[in-house]
């Protein structure tokens, strides 16, 4: 073994008496080719024992982390990654879980940690993967880790499920080096070496195939079936009956008599712990001559492995041996749980000493403990062991009211509001019974805060202040009921109200120094001020709001502080400070992505080049935030469509504006959004007022200034103001066109911001012709519209007017989908003209990735080369490139290589972005949303520049591959909407042929064939599934497919 393993033997399991299985060994010896090994069987089928072989005989340095339940936490699993890495990484254990930050921050900080301080090959084993499935935080920090591990760190997944990752990706990738139940099952001639090293007998070659046909190679069953058993037994397993699984508790069984009496009842009371020492076992369990009994269990090969921390039993043996010492003693089986559980109380091991109480029937003890801790395990994120406690708890009807009105916000966190009021109900009762005062209140505020969350503002108003009037004198609650008071009157425009709420809220939490709660009501405060114009307290609440963020160093909420501060700088006129706040803000969410705050970003910097005119680039922002936008975010969804609506009859698209218009005001009504209800119907006859209905839109629009006023609205009400002046305006009209610039001027000195006026008058030539006509009234505006006509350059540079020139090019079409060329002017560009494959990839390098620094194309394609060489290559193969496609194709602007913004360019890639990102926005009912469908899949041809193998390249062909697989899913989604169940099934199919382990694609087809009364289909397909998961994986379909199969088949 070498120095680099030697240190971590005390954590790499030991099994004495395990015989190396060279061809798997040999194998894995593979791992330092691959960036993940993944072993995945049922249990017994010796992964642990395997790996550990392995990682006893590498040279390399080996981590090894064993998962346990308690791993489903995020803080336990973060911890223990830690404590794993610590000997290699030295200093790692100082990246303490930090409150605020997700799952993927965490991630990162190891990858990056392991990425700047080690450089030799490092294996990473995780053993026991299975334990933390279905743990969202759990699962998203792996995903993570996996993405942005360092290439010489490979990490070694060993489990009985297959982990949650992009594995379809990974293994076209050729990443992933994968073992099953197959490849693990024991040979006949292992199963022959293994009775010879066991009992030092040899067995016909006859009886070991028998053997080995009869147990299918089990590892387990086999090493139990070749001790000394009863001739009936023995017979049994050679004559056949039932499978192997069923056969352990009998072989276990004789195994366990033919043991001496005395270690025969320490195996029995010894499996109460799941991990051994003879101190435990004595301290704990009051066993005599524990270490002497532990000594003989391992000379003797009884499934008892040496871990971190001690010694345990195989799981399926303990799991035998809990169950016999219940059946044969279980007053003893009791009493030694009981003894564990207060054990481990006292000694602050909580999660165990709530086991024990459950398993030694002390359910009341179980749940008292539950009681106490949950909201300290809140708080410190132990969720998933909260959940788990409740589920037990639940399943023999006992009532925790503080563990369930835990778990009720547990589940608000998650969007998951029927699961949080069913336990908020329980807890209520559970508070009832317990005679608690203070409960019910707390149940009753999370209620307003769901009744928030779900956009019945008018409810959670009159909840929450019914509770600050009761819990005046507890500052906790009173100030999270103001909290909640004032952002549900912001929803329904009590402007004046909201801020006055939220000022006395920030009160009570300046004082109890929680500065995540204080940034959090900053934020809607600051919200709060926008909404009445007041811009100088707005922006000095999210500046300290930035401030608070910068030291917490959560990266999705200071990404948040950063869009807010750069909405403030757009709305203020500091374009250049705005566009500065919204690009930090993406960059900060570059290294761990958050969909929603990336969508507000998306957002806001689309708000601001529409405003520059910069409208195609506004409109690809647009579509990419309501792309990421989930349905559980009404107000932002309504927001972005507004701003959408708002840009398209700028860019003289009526019927596109009145469309948004109509889909944001459905949205803000389904939700009581009052503003965006009335700005949604503002913006509709805005556009109507464009197609021809001036009068008709100037009556609407006075009864609209009037709900805006009520709302307090000022910056809304500028807006509308000049909306309504554009109309008279349509209809000649003068003396109302001044009257109503004045009206939206006053507002706007009100607030102290033009920008809301003048974007909407510069953006209508009609009405900017008017007030540069009569300067002397609007004195105020001419300023505003040259600022804002001098900022424009920097995002939308006039086009450049050519001379035709026969080294100038005019229109690029570039094919990149299954083959790849490129047309010039509508000629093929030959193969031979770029002289060089890398001055061809350096094109498509700035095609995909966008303008570039010399020094980055560089840094991508001679990593290695000397300054002096590099520069060489670069402006040879910059000239190659210019000369195949023609000297204005690249251009060098502002320090960065790019592509000619001007030039026509079309490619089939950027296409296919494109027609999905449309798609995604329609619903599959609607026939456009087919013909966008069928327009990206016919464009697939196959891969992206398949015969590239750059990183940058790969990842995209990987992106563009699921935007494939997602273009037939949507096709088959259209067809089952206009109800043709076998095109669905055929677009299902071809979904398949990409990625065969789609279960929801599976479960699609599946639904299709029984609504076409075809359910001998439906079980052919289930059957077809579970072949392919279990030849492919060695697993089983999961249970919502299995369910959704029986319930069809019924």
């Amino acid at each position: 073994m070498s120095a680099g393993t030697s240190q971590w033997d005390t954590r790499i399991p030991r099994t004495t008496g395990a015989i190396p299985r060279h061809h798997l060994l040999a194998t894995l010896q593979q791992v330092l080719d691959h960036k993940l090994t993944l072993i995945c069987a049922p249990p017994g089928y010796g992964k642990t024992t395997l790996v550990a072989q392995f990682a006893a005989q590498t040279p390399e340095a080996v981590a090894w982390l064993s998962l346990e339940e308690r791993d489903r936490d995020l803080p336990n699993l973060h911890s223990q990654s830690l404590s794993a890495l610590e000997v290699a990484a030295p200093g790692i254990d100082s990246l303490a879980a930090i409150p605020g930050f997700d799952p993927g921050e965490l991630a990162t900080l190891v990858a990056d940690y392991l990425r700047q301080n080690t450089s030799r090959p490092l294996i990473l084993v995780v053993d026991d993967i299975q334990a933390i499935t279905g743990s969202s935080a759990a699962e998203l920090w792996l995903q993570t880790l996996v993405e942005r591990l360092p290439i010489n760190v490979h990490l070694v997944l060993s489990g009985r499920v297959l982990p949650n990752l992009p594995l379809t990706e990974m293994i076209a990738r050729g990443d992933v080096l994968a073992f099953g139940q197959d490849q693990l099952r024991f040979s006949p001639q292992e199963i022959h070496d293994l009775a010879h090293e066991m009992l030092g007998v040899v067995r016909s070659m006859s009886e070991v195939e028998h053997l080995a046909e009869r147990l299918e190679g089990w590892p387990a069953g086999t090493v139990l079936a070749l001790q000394p058993l009863p001739t009936e037994l023995e017979q049994l397993i050679l004559s056949g009956g039932s499978g192997p699984e069923a056969l352990f508790d009998a072989l276990a069984g004789s195994m366990l008599e033919a043991q001496p009496p005395g270690l025969r009842d320490f195996l029995l009371s010894s499996s109460t712990l799941t991990r051994m020492t003879p101190e435990l076992c004595n301290t704990i369990l009051h066993l005599s001559n524990s270490a002497h009994w532990l000594a003989e269990a391992q000379q003797r090969n009884l499934f008892l492995s040496r871990v971190s921390g001690g010694l345990m039993f195989h799981r399926l043996f303990r799991n035998f041996l809990q169950r016999q010492l219940r059946e044969d003693n279980r007053e003893l089986y009791l009493s030694l749980h009981t003894r564990a559980a207060r054990w481990f109380q006292d000694n602050n091991q909580l999660e165990w000493a709530f086991e024990h109480y459950l398993a030694g029937g002390l359910d009341e003890r179980a749940a008292q403990l539950a009681d106490r801790v949950a909201l300290t395990y809140f708080s410190q994120g132990k969720v998933e062991t909260l959940l788990d406690w409740r589920d037990q708890l639940g399943q023999i009807g006992i009532l925790a009211p503080n563990l369930l009105y835990n778990c009720a916000r547990i589940h608000t966190d998650r969007y998951n509001y029927d699961e949080a009021e069913i336990a908020l109900d329980e807890a209520q009762r559970g508070f009832g019974l317990a005679g608690d005062e203070f409960g019910p209140v707390r149940v009753a505020l999370q209620g307003a805060f769901i009744a928030l969350q779900r956009g019945d503002f008018r409810r959670a108003a009159v909840e929450a202040g019914q509770l600050a009037n009761t819990v005046a004198d507890q500052p906790d609650l009173r100030g999270n009921a103001l909290k909640i008071l004032g952002v549900a009157n912001l929803r329904l425009g009590e402007g004046t109200s909201a801020v006055q709420y939220l000022e006395h809220a920030l009160d009570y939490h300046r004082v109890d120094g929680d500065a995540y709660t204080l940034a959090n009501v900053l934020q809607d405060l600051s919200v709060a001020y926008w909404h009445l114009g007041r811009f100088k307290e707005a922006s000095a609440a999210l500046q300290e709001v930035v401030a608070l963020r910068r030291s917490l160093g959560s990266s999705s909420a200071l990404a948040s502080a950063l869009n807010n501060l750069g909405y403030y700088f757009h709305h203020s006129g500091s374009y250049d400070q705005a566009i500065n706040s919204f690009q930090e803000g993406l960059a900060v969410l570059a290294r761990v992505p958050n969909k929603r705050v990336e969508s507000g970003l998306l957002w806001s910097m689309g708000e601001l080049q529409r405003d520059l005119g910069a409208f195609e680039e506004a409109s690809r922002l647009f579509n990419r935030a309501l792309a990421l936008i989930s349905g559980s975010d009404p107000y932002l969804r309504c927001a972005v469509l507004i701003s959408a609506s708002i840009m398209y009859r700028w860019w003289e698209q009526p019927q596109e504006a009145e469309s948004l218009a109509l889909k944001a005001g459905t949205l803000a009504g389904q939700h009581e959004l009052a503003l965006e209800a009335v700005t949604a119907q503002a913006c509709l006859w805005a556009a109507r007022t464009q197609l021809g209905q001036a009068a008709d839109a100037r009556r609407h629009l006075d009864g609209l200034i009037t709900a805006l006023r009520d709302q307090d609205a000022h910056s809304e009400l500028a807006w509308a103001n000049t909306l309504a002046a554009t109309a008279a305006l349509l209809s000649s009209d003068h003396p109302a066109v001044d009257a109503y610039l004045h009206c939206a001027l006053d507002e706007a000195r009100q607030i102290g911001t033009f920008q809301a006026l003048v974007a909407e008058i510069g953006n209508t030539p009609l009405l900017e012709t008017y007030v540069v006509q009569h300067a002397g009234k609007f004195g105020d505006l001419i300023g505003a519209l040259k600022h804002l006509r001098a900022a424009q350059p920097i995002v939308r540079q006039p086009p450049r007017l050519r001379q035709v020139d026969p080294q100038m090019t005019y229109s690029l079409r570039v094919y990149t989908l299954g083959s790849e060329w490129v047309e010039r002017d509508g000629e093929e560009v030959a193969p031979s003209e770029w002289r060089s494959t890398t001055a061809r990839e350096i094109f498509y390098y700035l095609l995909f990735q966008g303008p570039e620094s010399r020094e980055q194309v560089c840094l991508e394609f001679w990593p290695d080369s000397s300054p002096q060489r590099v520069r060489s290559n670069f402006h040879t193969m910059l000239y190659r490139a210019r000369q195949a496609l023609g000297e204005n194709v690249i251009i060098f602007d502002n320090g960065l290589y790019a592509l000619e913004p001007d030039l026509d360019l079309w490619c089939d890639a950027h296409e296919l972005e494109r027609l999905v990102g449309e798609a995604r926005l329609l619903p599959a009912r609607d026939a456009r949303t087919e013909a966008l469908w069928r327009r990206a899949a016919g464009l697939y041809k196959g891969d992206f520049l398949p015969a590239w193998d750059a990183d940058w390249a790969v990842n995209y062909r990987e992106h563009l591959h699921e935007m494939y697989l997602e273009t037939l899913i949507g096709l088959g989604q259209c067809a089952g909407a206009r109800h043709d169940r076998r095109e669905a099934i055929a677009a299902y199919r071809r979904a398949l042929d990409v990625n065969p382990y789609r279960e929801d694609v599976h479960r699609a087809i599946m639904l299709c064939f029984a609504e076409l009364g075809e359910k001998t289909q439906v079980l052919a397909q289930l059957q077809k599934l579970q072949t392919l998961l279990d030849e492919e994986l060695g697993l089983e379909p999961s249970d919502e497919t299995v369910a959704l199969a029986r319930r069809l088949l019924e």
